[in-house]
């Protein structure tokens, strides 16, 4: 029997207004080029405060072309958290260089400070920091060190375009940023990303490098605006409620995260590598729909942001369930809520059965992967959090009631599960 109240573990931050724009220039032939692409660029500099913002394929082989810009020789080191997405330190190798892996702290989630200096030697050229999940990394003291050493800043902002620190938007805190706007980002636009800097020399660099790249193929951009539509609408109240939440208890009788199939990207190492070289451009529709979509961003953000505030006030009453913890002078976005708890897979079962689709992690600890052990350090934090870290819904859209009522599960499973210790 499907339960009276069933939510999904994300809601996308897109509506119909983006889909018809999409359909529109999709039948007009308005895909590939056009004069959307120059004014979502400068629109998009203006929100996070830069002078320059170029549009990309992607944000990962946005962080490939940053790296190839800046002509670092080849084996210089590039500190980096260990707990991220691993397409981050396979770019770093593609280019020649080493990643020196840093562990993070266990409720931001970002790079830690502390532990970077130890870490820095004279091929030390950059410092990446990853802001996840919508939550800033303490970047006061970054800056300090990057000063101090003469490093670059390369921001990951893939999680948090909107996010602040102090008065300053993410993107425009280091000297140079990627964002992505893939389906369950903040400003999804079917796919594309984007760099920004505030220098002038960084900006032209990867401009040359970006100029003659090709546009996607108009199949692409059209197979990603139909598979976006299909995952929309899969979430909607009514269909989540009969038909998608129960493919996922069948699928979850079987043993099958049915989602996490779809969206969990494996590490082929040497597949990965070849990838960067295939590079292309911000699309014309995709910056169509991006200058729609960040017209709404700040008042998502608000949404968002005022829920997962509900949310930590009412963990902060269960036991043994730490809720995420924003560092000081900073003003997270909460994309993606995570939790940690103790078995998150027994944790996530019992979650499903009471209505609340959960997801679990799909960071990981780059410096313990097989795939990376040439470069492998201890960073047990970053070790334990896939191991106990699950995602809870955290929509714009929930209400009081919601929320209550999904902490009233996870404090109810929480009962069950540490009991059994």
């Amino acid at each position: 029997m499907v339960n009276k109240k069933v939510y999904p573990r994300h809601t996308l931050n897109i509506d119909r207004s983006a889909f018809g724009t999409a359909f529109r220039m999709i039948i007009g032939g308005k895909i590939s080029n056009g004069d959307c692409i120059k004014e979502f660029e400068k629109e998009f500099a203006d929100y996070i405060g830069v002078k320059h913002a170029l549009g990309i394929g992607s944000a990962r082989k946005g962080f490939y072309l940053i790296l190839k810009s800046l002509d670092f020789d080849e084996n210089d080191e590039i500190i980096m958290p260990s707990y991220t997405f691993h397409a981050l330190p396979i770019a770093v190798i593609a280019c020649g260089l080493k990643p020196v892996f840093v562990d993070v702290h266990p409720q931001t989630y970002g790079i830690d400070p502390d532990l970077i200096e130890e870490k820095i030697t004279e091929r030390t050229k950059a410092i990446v920091v990853t802001h996840l999940f919508g939550q800033p990394c303490d970047m006061g003291r970054i800056r300090e060190l990057s000063e101090k050493y003469n490093l670059i800043v390369i921001e990951d902002c893939a999680h948090a375009c909107g996010t602040k620190y102090g008065n300053e938007h993410t993107g425009a805190l280091g000297d140079v940023a990627i964002f992505s706007f893939k389906m369950g980002k903040d400003l999804p636009c079917f796919g594309g990303g984007m760099i920004t800097t505030k220098h002038e020399n960084i900006y032209t660099d990867i401009s040359c490098l970006a100029k003659h790249l090709p546009y996607p193929s108009e199949w692409e951009i059209t197979k990603e605006v139909m598979y976006t539509f299909l995952c929309y609408l899969v979430i909607q109240k009514k269909l989540f409620k009969y038909f998608t939440y129960p493919m996922i208890q069948f699928f979850d009788l079987l043993g099958i995260d049915w989602i996490e199939r779809q969206t969990r990207e494996k590490i082929n190492m040497e597949n990965d590598l070849k990838a960067f070289q295939y590079q292309t451009k911000l699309s014309n529709l995709q910056a169509a729909v991006g200058l729609k979509q960040l017209k709404k961003l700040d008042e998502v953000h608000r949404l968002r942001r005022s829920n997962a505030q509900k949310l930590v006030d009412e963990l902060s009453k269960v036991e043994n369930i730490p809720a995420p913890v924003t560092v000081k002078n900073a003003e997270a976005t909460y994309l993606y809520f995570r939790i940690q708890v103790k078995d998150p897979k027994l944790f996530k079962k019992l979650m499903l059965d009471r209505g609340v689709d959960t997801k679990l992690d799909d960071m990981s600890a780059c410096s313990a992967l097989a795939d990376f052990s040439k470069y492998h350090v201890s960073c047990p934090i970053a070790e334990r959090l896939p191991l106990e870290s699950l995602g809870i819904p955290n929509s714009p859209y929930l209400n009081d009631e919601d929320i209550l009522y999904i902490v009233e599960q996870i404090k109810y499973v929480s009962n069950e599960v540490y009991s059994k210790t």
